[in-house]
C-alpha cells in the first residue's frame, strides 16, 4: 500500500550557523533537500510536524510530499 504524507516547508533565503540557531529557537527546523543534477534548496519546516511525522509506523517506507507555502511548488 502506497502511503503519501503531507508536510508544509518554507524555503530559506539566510544560512549558516547564527541563522540555523535562530530558527531552532522559534520551534522550527533547518534542512536542505538535495537533488541529483539540481541546486540544493534551504528550507525550514515546524518541529511540531518533525514530530508528527516521526511517530507514522511505516515512515521508512512511505513518500513525503513537501508542499512549498509560498509558491505552491511541491
Amino acid at each position: 500500500m502506497l502511503n503519501i504524507i503531507n508536510i508544509a516547508v518554507k524555503k530559506r533565503k539566510k544560512n549558516g550557523t547564527s541563522n540555523s540557531r535562530r530558527l531552532r529557537l522559534q520551534e522550527s527546523i533547518p534542512a536542505i533537500i538535495y537533488g541529483e543534477k539540481k541546486k540544493n534548496v534551504d528550507i525550514t519546516l515546524k518541529t511540531s510536524d518533525m514530530n508528527k511525522l516521526l511517530q507514522v509506523e511505516n515512515i521508512f517506507s512511505s513518500f513525503i510530499d513537501l508542499n512549498f507555502d509560498e509558491t505552491g511548488d511541491k
